[in-house]
């Protein structure tokens, strides 16, 4: 007798294998599957994995719970009846963002009137905080603006940000991630409301991605960036000249991050490694291959302000800030922290090296003290040693003395061919120049530079101080506050110019200047500044003198 059960079985089997299979299909693919084969296991797929997002763009527009599915079922009955019409299935997330946006504007359109004419518009109760109602305005605007950018700066942020792909996952469709800024032109939100932004528990944000309001770049606008810790290894992109990524992908890594394309990878290690990382940036091959030279330690900090210390640090200008800045070229800089070996007295340093070797504890203790002492001007000796040691003991403890010498002097730099080498006076000059500049960002971004540069030079905050007497750009002049706010008792000369800025009829500056001011003027000296600028300026003195 056949089983008449079976057959249902069988179905409901490839059902559920039909299912599996189509999780693994990109969206185009499974597109195409319902566009030729009406395939139910492709369009549940589809649904399945971009419902959230549309429901959640309804919500957004549309108040009642009722009305914003109604608009989500209508979004996708749009998606099944017009599949073969999408053009770019590459991008359907980005898609069905705007015919969801679309519907729920016209049914709230559609029903403001009907309560227009029925004489039943009334402003609804709040049933939340004032922060809850303005947080909704900003999605409001969020949504207004995404609207408005055209389909290739859209279609990634809607997968990050609200599809909640990372930045590799979307860039799978899209290439290399588009990086976006976005421009409030038409809808000015001003910086408070960016603020506000920051502040709120944003959940609709992948997490490994981080917005902030970023001065470095014109207007008001919103930075994407990434951040990665660790040495795992980064992706080739299209726009770096052939050798970066072998660069970029040394174990010495330690710290990298992503703003708005400005690709920034830190490092760490002793001289062997640091030798290895400047071989491989000359073998890069690129017209100009730079080398920044600078005195002290090397630190920055991570997206939630965590310190980070490094020993040289790789550049890869690309995306907008390749776009506005025109540096094209991708930059090395090596923090030169540590002076340049003493001479010692030899009979007594080769007495403690020899002294490594002996058999008594007390002995070779005693020697290890005394070569910590010398620190850095034992260095040479160390190496000396080793080139002539066998003893794999002996060589150990020297290779251990060696590894405590944190940081580089200028003997460590071992300069390969192909490498152009820039000094604090090169950039300084190049810098200063920029700072008379009519463009107001090339000018913006000079007064960041030299910044950096400030800790170098007493020519700095002079030239910058001029500047603002002069520049009356309101981008410039708020880059150029914010920047000196930074400098702590260094800027205080500024604080004269600064309250000049209080009378500004831009209120954005003068909210910057203010800012600025107070913290200038509550900078206490930092201990041991007054060492530290010494040293480095004899370090500054060392680097002059090394050869091109």
């Amino acid at each position: 007798m056949p089983n008449r059960g079976l057959p249902t079985v069988l179905h409901h089997v490839q059902k559920l294998v039909a299912a599996e299979q189509a999780d693994s299909l990109a969206d185009h693919e499974l597109l195409q599957c319902f566009r030729t084969n009406r395939d139910e296991a492709a369009f549940t797929a589809l649904v399945q994995r971009h419902a959230p997002l549309v429901l959640g763009v309804c919500r957004r527009v549309l108040k009642r719970e009722q009305d914003a599915e109604n608009a989500c079922q209508a979004s996708l009955l749009v998606l099944a009846r017009s599949a073969a019409s999408i053009r770019k299935r590459t991008s359907l997330a980005s898609w069905l963002y705007g015919v969801a946006y679309r519907l729920s504007r016209k049914i709230k359109t559609a029903d403001t009137r009907r309560r227009v004419r029925e004489g039943q518009a009334r402003r609804t109760q709040q049933s939340s905080p004032d922060k809850e109602a303005s947080w909704r305005e900003v999605q409001a605007a969020l949504d207004e603006e995404l609207m408005a950018l055209p389909e290739k700066f859209r279609a990634p942020l809607v997968l990050c940000y609200l599809d909640e792909q990372t930045r590799d996952e979307a860039a799978r469709p899209n290439g290399r991630f588009v990086v976006v800024i976005i421009r409030w032109s038409a809808y000015r939100v001003e910086a408070q409301t960016f603020c506000f932004l920051a502040r709120l528990n944003m959940t609709i944000f992948a997490s490994a991605v981080v917005i902030t309001l970023l001065f470095a770049l014109p207007g008001n606008v919103f930075a994407l960036g990434t951040e990665t810790f660790g040495n795992a290894p980064a992706v080739e992109q299209p726009e770096w000249a052939k050798g970066v990524i072998d660069v970029v992908n040394l174990k010495s890594r330690v710290y990298s991050k992503w703003v708005n394309g400005n690709e920034n990878f830190y490092y760490r290690g002793n001289a062997q490694a640091l030798t290895e990382a400047l071989r491989k940036f000359a073998e890069v091959k690129a017209e100009i291959r730079h080398l920044i030279l600078l005195p002290g330690s090397g630190k920055t900090q991570s997206f939630d302000r965590k310190p980070i210390d490094f020993d040289w640090q790789l550049h890869v200008p690309s995306g907008i800030y390749l776009a506005v800045s025109k540096r094209k070229h991708a930059v090395m800089t090596v923090y030169v922290s540590a002076a340049k070996p003493r001479p010692l007295e030899r009979k007594l340093v080769e007495k403690w090296l020899d002294e490594l070797s002996s058999d008594s504890f007390r002995i070779r203790e005693s020697a290890n003290q005394e070569l910590q002492k010398l620190g850095n001007d034992a260095k040479p000796f160390l190496r000396a040693a080793l080139q002539r040691v066998t003893d794999l003991e002996t060589r150990r403890r020297m290779e251990a003395l060696l590894e405590r010498l944190r940081g580089f002097d200028v003997t460590d730099l071992e300069m390969p061919k192909g490498i152009t080498m820039v000094r604090v006076d090169d950039l300084l000059a190049v810098r200063l120049k920029e700072l008379k500049d009519p463009d107001s960002t090339v000018c913006g971004m000079a007064v960041q530079d030299l910044t950096i540069l400030a800790r170098y030079s007493d020519k700095i905050v002079p030239a910058m101080i001029d500047m603002l007497e002069k520049d009356k750009h309101e981008w410039v002049r708020r880059v150029a506050a914010g920047c000196l706010s930074h400098l702590g008792v260094q800027g205080k000369t500024a604080l004269p110019m600064l309250k000049k800025g209080l009378d500004d009829q831009d209120a954005n500056i003068r909210n910057t200047f203010q800012a600025a001011l107070e913290s200038l003027e509550n900078a206490k000296d930092e201990a041991g500044l007054a060492e530290r600028i010494t040293r480095e300026r004899a370090i500054l003195k060392e680097i002059s003198q090394l050869k091109h």
